[in-house]
């Protein structure tokens, strides 16, 4: 299984400056993926966090264990303003594209839903006020294993 992972309103709140809490979330989502269900997960850094920080500077606040499973990033494409409904599948799908993943199975971890269209089903939408919160494990666990398991699929988002 592969993530794609956004930072703000997943890893912390959607305004960190606000709250000066960054990373707030970063226990629960390494307790999560720690777990030996999901010890062949990898992830690909799909947030605005990836312009201008290298591939080591983003895995920099996340747990030695983890760090090795971060493997790219997507990449940066030029949205116009009409056409950003959608704009973060179709950088999910341009890496998958790019890298030959396209028959990898996959999800996206992120709080703004409007990011995805034509794969609504694969993302796990976040509060963004709150981000991944412990609350959200279960639904989160059931989302991934029906992405898994297409049979059980289920689109799922975090409790407001």
């Amino acid at each position: 299984m592969l993530i794609f992972l956004d930072f703000d309103g997943v890893l912390h709140g959607s305004n960190p400056q606000r709250t000066r809490i960054l990373w707030q979330q970063m226990p629960v989502f390494a307790e999560f993926f720690g777990q030996d269900e999901w010890a062949h997960t990898e992830f690909v850094v799909s947030s605005t966090w990836r312009i201008g920080r290298s591939l080591a500077q983003l895995r920099e606040p996340f747990p030695a264990c983890l760090r090795p499973r971060i493997i790219g990033t997507t990449p940066p494409l030029h949205h116009p303003i009409h056409a950003l409904h959608g704009c973060r599948e179709r950088e999910i799908l341009c890496w998958l594209n790019d890298f030959c993943q396209t028959q990898r199975n996959w999800a996206a971890l992120d709080d703004t839903a409007w990011y995805f269209r034509d794969h609504r089903h694969r993302l796990f939408l976040c509060a963004g006020q709150y981000g991944l919160r412990e609350a959200d494990l279960p639904f989160l666990a059931q989302h991934l294993r029906g992405l898994r398991e297409p049979h059980q699929r289920a689109s799922f988002h975090a409790k407001q």
